[in-house]
This record gives C-alpha cells, sequence and structure tokens, in this order.
C-alpha cells in the first residue's frame, strides 16, 4: 500500500492515526472525526439515508482511498466558464493552484497542524468525515471583515478518473459584514472513482454569502459532495445546485442556523437522462430564533434517469418564529424515468410555520395541447415547458454567464429524450 493510500477496511479501525507529529490540540480535532468515523459501517443502502442510491455497487469497486497530498501545482489552464474571477481555485490531476485577491485570504490548511472552524458529531455523514479525518491538506478561503466582492470567486474541481476514493476539502469564511458569491464546477471523473468533495461555510454576523454548486461530471464518474453552511447573526446565505452530469451524483447540503434574524434560500434545478441517477438529500436546521429557511428543489429525468429527493427540516427546541418552508417538484420525461420525493419536518417547539409539498408526475397535457393547438410543434411545445418549468431558478442566477451555461446545459438534455 503507498504511503498516501488506506484501504477501506483500514478506515473502519478504530484509532486510525495516518499523519505523525501533531501536537494533542491538533489531534484532537482530526482524531475525534477518525474516532466517529471508526464507529460508522461503511455506507449501504439498507440504511434509511442512502435508500434507493448506488452505494454499495460504488464501493465495492473503490479498493482505496487516497489522502490527499496537497501537493501545489506550478499553473492553472482556462477557466471553465467565462467571466471574470479576480480569486480562482482549481484542482486539477492532484494538484491544487489557488490566487487570492484584495479583501480575501487563500491558504492551505495542514490538517495535521490546524484545527477545523467546523464542530462534528455522530450524526455527521461518513464522507464528511473522513474528509475531515484523513485530508491531509484542505484550503480554506477568507472573505475579511467588511469586504464587499464585485465578481465572484470561482472554485474548480476536475474529477482525477484514477480507480481510489479521494475527499478534498474545502472551508469558506465569510467574516463579519462582509459580502461574496462563490461558483463551483465540478467536472471529470471516471469509471471506478468515487469523489467525495467536502465544503464547509460559515457566514459570521452580518454577512452575505452567494453559492453556487454546478456539477457537470463525465456521465461515467460518481461523485458524493458534501456542503455544510452555518448563518449566524443576520445573515445571509443564498445556495444553488445544479446537478446535470455524473453516472451518480449525490449532494448532501446541511443548512444550519445557529444566529438569529438569519435568512437563508436553497434552491436546485437538476436533469437527469440515459441511466444517470441524481440523488439530493437536504436539512435546514434551525437553532436560533427569529429565522427564514425556503428551499426549492425543481427536476427533470428522462431515458432510464432515476432522482431521488430526501429533505428534512429540523426547528430546535427555542428556536421561536421561525419559517421554514421546503418544496420539490419533479417532471418524468420518460416510461423508464422514476422520481422519488421525501420532504420531512421536525418541529420541536411552538410558534413557528413550517411547510412541506412535492409533485411528481408527467408533463400537463392541457398545456401540450394549447401550444400545439396554437400552431407549436410537439418538440418545440415540450421544450418550452420544461424551460418554462426551471425558469422560477434559473432567471435568479445572478451571474449571467453561469446562468446562460444553465440554459445550455438544460437544452443539451433535452436532445436526447
Amino acid at each position: 500500500m503507498a504511503g498516501n493510500q488506506l484501504t477501506l477496511r483500514d478506515l473502519q479501525s478504530a484509532h486510525v492515526e495516518h499523519f505523525s507529529e501533531i501536537t494533542e490540540v491538533q489531534r484532537s480535532d482530526r482524531r475525534r472525526a477518525q474516532e466517529l468515523l471508526s464507529g460508522k459501517s461503511l455506507p449501504s443502502a439498507t440504511e434509511e439515508e442512502w435508500r434507493y442510491s448506488r452505494i454499495d455497487a460504488l464501493l465495492s469497486q473503490v479498493k482505496e482511498f487516497e489522502v490527499g497530498s496537497g501537493k501545489v501545482a506550478s499553473g492553472a489552464r482556462e477557466p471553465s466558464i467565462d467571466g471574470k474571477f479576480p480569486v480562482r481555485i482549481l484542482l486539477s490531476n492532484g494538484g491544487l493552484w489557488f490566487q487570492g485577491g484584495d479583501g480575501v485570504e487563500v491558504e492551505l490548511i495542514d490538517s495535521s497542524q490546524t484545527a477545523s472552524s467546523f464542530s462534528i458529531d455522530g450524526g455527521d455523514d461518513f464522507f464528511r468525515l473522513l474528509a475531515r479525518g484523513y485530508a491531509n491538506i484542505a484550503l480554506r478561503v477568507t472573505v475579511k471583515e467588511g469586504v464587499q466582492l464585485q465578481d465572484p470567486i470561482l472554485l474548480e474541481v476536475e474529477l482525477d478518473p484514477s480507480e481510489t476514493l479521494s475527499a478534498p476539502r474545502f472551508e469558506f469564511i465569510f467574516e463579519r459584514d462582509s459580502a461574496a458569491s462563490v461558483i463551483e464546477v465540478v467536472t471529470g471523473g471516471g469509471d471506478s472513482s468515487l469523489a467525495a468533495p467536502l465544503v464547509e461555510v460559515g457566514v459570521r454576523s452580518g454577512a452575505n454569502c452567494t453559492y453556487s454548486y454546478l456539477q457537470n461530471c463525465d456521465s461515467r464518474a460518481a461523485i458524493v459532495e458534501n456542503v455544510v453552511i452555518e448563518a449566524d447573526k443576520s445573515s445571509s446565505v443564498t445556495y444553488s445546485a445544479f446537478g446535470f452530469g455524473a453516472n451518480y451524483g449525490r449532494l448532501r447540503f446541511d443548512g444550519r442556523i445557529v444566529g438569529d434574524d438569519v435568512e437563508m434560500k436553497v434552491r436546485a434545478c437538476y436533469f437527469g437522462s440515459e441511466s444517470q441517477m441524481l440523488d439530493f438529500r437536504t436539512f435546514q436546521r434551525h437553532i436560533a430564533p427569529r429565522s427564514t429557511s425556503d428551499l426549492l428543489f425543481k427536476g427533470a429525468v428522462g431515458n432510464d434517469a432515476h432522482s431521488v429527493y430526501s429533505g428534512l427540516v429540523v426547528i430546535e427546541e427555542g428556536a421561536v418564529k421561525s419559517d421554514a418552508y421546503q418544496t420539490n417538484r419533479n417532471l418524468v420525461l420518460s416510461a423508464g424515468a422514476r422520481a422519488d420525493s421525501v420532504p420531512n419536518l421536525d418541529i420541536r417547539e411552538n410558534s413557528v410555520r413550517c411547510s412541506h409539498a412535492s409533485a411528481v408526475g408527467p408533463i400537463d397535457p392541457e398545456m401540450m395541447f394549447y401550444l400545439e393547438s396554437r400552431g407549436v410543434h410537439p418538440d418545440e411545445a415540450r421544450r418550452l415547458i420544461i424551460e418554462g418549468f426551471f425558469k422560477e431558478i434559473t432567471e435568479a442566477i445572478p451571474n449571467l454567464t453561469l446562468r446562460s451555461q444553465i440554459g445550455a446545459l438544460v437544452a443539451n438534455k433535452l436532445k436526447g429524450i
């Protein structure tokens, strides 16, 4: 076994310590993740959290976990999307390249020397604990207090198609009264690789965070991304996810409202075709009072594709006057396609407002009839209806280049269905 690789069996052994010469203070942070991980079994579709998923087949073909070396690349290719990006991060072929900007600090953090800014517990996802316990080098991006960025930060992750399980880790800190947007684009991957990126975002008091995630991996790829966002007092968060690629693409979003008077919006647009599976699991956790979380996910599946949405709103004791909304709507475009939708509420406090809703079905035949009766060709009518279905989300994308790219990806999906 190579010096920077561990077998999956190793990860299930108690008190595994891969790195040497670390202090007790830092050991406690990373060792805690390792100990929590050792108490978990490997993810399996027999668990409620992984129901419907392909995780058993994926893990059976991944033999080793690659501990990220964090080597710094000498240069970067052109950005994967057009635009001006004064702050840019690129992870490609195991090499990490980054460029900071005014008011933004980008730094490598050695997990054996630097504790994370984010807490963990036994209820965390297997792959989040994996990245926290074993990613040797991570990256931290800090938007300094009061800084207001006009142009977005670009994070590009190009997955390595090698036969390993990798778990790169990124931290974003929005200090008090700062404002910035981040665009994350994930591409690449291969038949036998499984990528498990971890993104942790801390939005401090009065800060404004807009985060957009585009997953457009290779059609053979598998990705399981974890996103944790902690929003403090009087902050504002808009998180948007767009899923189009990968044979299996899973996103777990955990939005935690830890301060009062927070506004959090969560949006997603996804489109599966061929034999794809797009899998979403979300948590809206209200820990502090007088805050709002509003989730809207819209998806379409055609051919033999399968989508899964499973969401949970949790209102903790003490989170009075919380408002939480959760909506998932899906279009099923082919007889072989399938969409599962499972929204849930867990309310532990009075004086709150919560609702959830889901819908799964084909294109409304009356809408088709209306357009066709006015001379619109059936294929064009279908396209207009589907684009209109996504319009509520796509038109709210603040970056015009990203909005255009999402529109092109939707149009491209329609060609094969």
